[in-house]
């Protein structure tokens, strides 16, 4: 049986040898494959698994009644049972002011949420706009 290339490829760039003498045996595509040599240990392995990705800011545009508990500014969020911490955003700290003044009342409001270390904790929103 032969086999013709494939349009566009060389013979030389595909992993199989023997394209159009009559036999097809696949070559092992590096050295280590060949020999049966794997540089990778149990531990590495183990270390890598471990490994998660987290998210460090999380852009928010949520809607909700703004409130005042101790001081402290609260957004509860229309539609769900949540209250989310409010700050001020250093870079626009007339956000946190504006939402003051329209204490009591429906907002939509525009930030960034950054988690700390621990990932338990709750995460304030940095009020960036207020519409």
């Amino acid at each position: 049986m032969t086999c013709a290339p494939r349009r566009g490829r060389g013979t030389q760039e595909g992993s199989w040898s023997g394209i159009g003498t009559g036999e097809l045996k696949q070559r092992p595509r590096d050295r280590e494959a060949e020999t049966g040599k794997h540089n990778r240990s149990s531990a590495t392995l183990a270390t890598t698994s471990r490994k998660r990705i987290h998210p460090k800011t999380t852009v928010v545009t949520v809607r909700g009644e703004l409130a005042s508990v101790q001081g402290q500014l609260e957004l509860k969020v229309s539609g769900t049972k949540e209250v989310l911490k409010l700050v001020a955003d250093p870079k626009n700290r007339d956000a946190y002011a504006e939402a003051a003044r329209k204490l009591g009342q429906t907002v939509t409001l525009h930030g960034v949420m950054e988690p700390g270390k621990d990932l338990k904790a709750t995460v304030p929103l940095k009020i960036s706009q207020v519409t």
